[in-house]
């Protein structure tokens, strides 16, 4: 048996994650199916993509949430 989980990303901090109604980071409930752009932060240190992004814990993240 194959489950389909739509995926999610937050509008306040792009963090996608899978089925769930409330950001697990910035626990805001603005969120979007509609998202382009997927990067994977393994490490902050030093991480331009990171910073651009504001981010702060490593994990799964959107480019652009409409």
């Amino acid at each position: 048996m194959v489950i389909n989980m739509k995926e999610k990303a937050c509008r306040v901090c792009h963090r996608i994650f899978s089925e769930k109604s409330q950001c697990p980071d910035c626990k805001t409930y603005t969120l979007s199916e509609d998202f382009t752009g997927i990067v994977w932060i393994f490490s902050l240190e030093e991480n331009q993509i990171a910073k651009q992004l504001n981010v702060s814990k490593p994990g799964k993240y959107a480019l652009k949430v409409r």
